[in-house]
C-alpha cells in the first residue's frame, strides 16, 4: 500500500518520501512486526550463515511433513523487494539484495528487470522436474510480460506460458504477433485483463481482443479451460468494484477437462487474485521419460542395498587386474551396470502428472 497501487481507480500515490509509513512493519522472512533489516529479525542476524539458512528450511519442512502438490509455480507481479544482504568489500553493513524469495527446494526463473523497474512474471520450477531440464526460453519470447518455460523428454520439448498483459494489452497483442513463429504449447495461463462473458458469467459483452486471445491461444494449439469450481479470480480492494474474471489458463484441447482447473481460495493470502491450480499429465507414450523411483520406507531401501551387493558380487571379479585403461573401463562398466540391475529390479514405474499453480500462495502484500 505505501508503494502505491496505479491499477486502481483512481489511482493510489505511494507515500512520498520521507514520510514515515502509517502502517506497522512486518518482516516478510519471519512474519513478526519488524523490519527485514533489524537484529530482532534471526534471519537477518545469521544473513551471512548459509548453511543456518539450509537447516532452517528444513526444519520448516519438518513443521509441515508431506511434498508440495505443485511442480511448477508461475507468478504475476511476484514480489521484488530486500531479501538478504550479501558480504561486501565496501560496506560494513553488507550490500543489499534485491530479487525474489529463494529456496533450495526450487528453481527460480526470472527476466532480470531494466533499473527502475519489476518483473512482470516469474516461475518457480521444483528440483523434481530437474531430469526435464526446465529451461527459461528467451530465444523464443524476450519481453518482460511473457515468460515461457520448456520441459525436454526424448527430443521432444514441452512449453509451458507464464502471461501478465496490462490494461493496454501489451502482452496478448505481442502474442498475436509472434504466434505464427512459436511452438506448440500444452499450457497458458495468466493475468491476461481480458473481460469476456465467454469466460464470465457476469459481464456483457466479447470485445474483440478477448476473440483475439481465443485466435491466438488456437494457433499455439490451446483451448481456455473452464474452472472446475466457477467464480471470481479478481476481486478488488475498491469499494463498490465488482469482481471479476480476468485470470485464465489454456491447455490443449484433450486436457481442458483432465487438466481441473481449481480457484484455491486457502492460498489466496493477501493477495487479490485467487490462485489457479492446474494438472497437466505427461504419459511415457507422448515422449516424455516415465518417472521411476523407491518407495519411500526403509524396507526398500535396504532391499536395494542389498540387490546391488548381489549384482556387484556376480559382475565385478574383486581380483580383476587394473593395469590398463581398458581393464578399467571393463570393472567401471560392471559396477555402472549393478547399479543399473538393482535399480530396474526395485524401483517401480508411475505415471508423471504436473501440477501448475498460477500466482505463487507466498503470503506477501505485493504478491499481485
Amino acid at each position: 500500500c505505501c508503494k502505491g497501487n496505479p491499477k486502481a481507480d483512481p489511482p493510489q500515490a505511494p507515500t512520498p518520501g520521507g514520510e514515515p509509513c502509517p502502517h506497522t512493519p512486518r518482516c516478510p522472512n519471519c512474519g513478526k512486526n519488524h523490519g527485514a533489516h533489524e537484529r530482532a529479525c534471526v534471519f537477518w542476524s545469521h544473513r551471512f550463515n548459509q548453511l543456518w539458512h539450509v537447516e532452517k528450511y528444513r526444519q520448516d519442512e519438518s513443521n509441515h511433513p508431506g511434498p508440495s502438490v505443485y511442480d511448477i509455480v508461475f507468478i504475476q507481479e511476484p514480489p521484488w523487494r530486500f531479501v538478504r544482504t550479501a558480504p561486501s568489500t565496501s560496506r560494513k553493513s553488507g550490500d543489499d539484495v534485491i530479487g525474489a524469495p529463494l529456496h533450495p527446494s526450487w528453481l527460480p526463473m526470472v527476466r532480470n528487470p531494466e533499473p527502475d523497474t519489476r518483473p512482470r512474471v516469474m516461475a518457480y520450477v521444483s528440483n523434481r522436474l530437474k531430469e526435464f531440464c526446465p529451461s527459461m526460453r528467451r530465444d523464443l519470447i524476450d519481453h518482460r510480460d511473457v515468460l515461457i518455460l520448456s520441459l525436454f523428454a526424448n527430443g521432444q520439448s514441452y512449453n509451458l506460458m507464464n502471461i501478465y498483459s496490462d490494461k493496454t494489452h501489451t502482452a496478448a497483442l505481442l502474442l498475436a504477433e509472434e504466434a505464427a513463429s512459436l511452438p506448440p504449447f500444452v499450457y497458458m495461463g495468466g493475468d491476461f485483463n481480458i473481460h469476456s462473458q465467454e469466460w464470465d458469467g457476469g459481464h456483457h459483452g466479447h470485445p474483440g481482443v478477448a476473440t483475439q486471445l481465443l485466435n491466438t491461444a488456437a494457433e499455439l494449439g490451446l483451448q481456455w479451460a473452464p474452472f472446475v469450481n466457477p467464480g471470481p479470480t479478481f476481486y478488488p480492494r475498491i469499494q463498490g468494484f465488482r469482481s471479476t474474471v480476468i485470470d485464465l489458463v489454456f491447455v490443449q484441447p484433450d486436457q481442458t477437462l483432465t487438466a481441473q482447473v481449481t480457484r484455491v481460495h486457502n492460498a489466496v493470502g493477501e493477495s487479490d487474485h485467487i490462485p489457479l491450480a492446474t494438472t497437466l499429465s505427461i504419459s511415457a507414450d507422448s515422449g516424455a521419460t516415465p518417472r521411476r523411483a523407491l518407495k519411500a520406507n526403509k524396507e526398500e531401501q535396504i532391499r536395494f542395498v542389498r540387490v546391488i551387493e548381489g549384482e556387484f558380487a556376480m559382475k565385478v571379479d574383486k581380483h580383476a587386474p587394473l593395469n590398463t585403461p581398458d581393464q578399467i573401463d571393463v570393472v567401471a562398466q560392471a559396477i555402472a551396470d549393478s547399479f543399473s540391475a538393482a535399480w530396474e529390479t526395485c524401483s517401480r514405474e508411475g505415471e508423471f502428472a504436473m501440477k501448475v499453480d498460477k500466482h505463487a500462495p507466498l503470503n506477501t502484500p505485493d504478491q499481485i
